[in-house]
């Protein structure tokens, strides 16, 4: 007789009032409560420029405003707190940000009495936030 292998207990945890990470959904990475929509997918969508209205429609009531809220601010508290500062600059450079220099995304942060002529590049660096 086969000797059956011991399922390890799952692991959830509450990251906010919006936010859990369960070890049996999505593999564990933070989902939003009540849902499969993992919380990178919100915070890409956002890095991508879309208004959180649209976002909101998009996961079609599964994502809230005050769910992304708490998402973007759990993102900004890994820069407050003590992070592992290796952890987050294996990530950047695994998923570089090169969306911020695209045309599309870069006239966006443009001042309105930027110089003519100007390269795209040369706009996006000047006007960076």
């Amino acid at each position: 007789m086969k000797a059956s292998a011991k399922t390890p207990a799952r692991k959830r945890v509450e990251l906010g009032k919006y936010i859990v990470a369960d070890s049996g959904i999505c593999h564990g990475k933070p989902t939003f409560k009540g849902s499969r929509v993992m919380v990178w997918q919100v915070l890409r969508a956002i890095e991508r420029g879309e208004n959180w209205d649209e976002i909101c429609d998009a996961w079609r009531g599964s994502v809230t405003r005050e769910a992304i809220a708490e998402a973007v601010h759990l993102a900004g508290s890994l820069f407050t707190t003590s992070a592992d500062v290796r952890h987050i600059a294996r990530a950047a450079r695994a998923e570089p940000v090169a969306c911020l220099f695209s045309t599309k995304t870069s006239a966006a942060w443009r001042k309105p009495n930027s110089a003519a002529g100007a390269s795209d590049a040369a706009a996006s660096a000047s006007t960076w936030p």
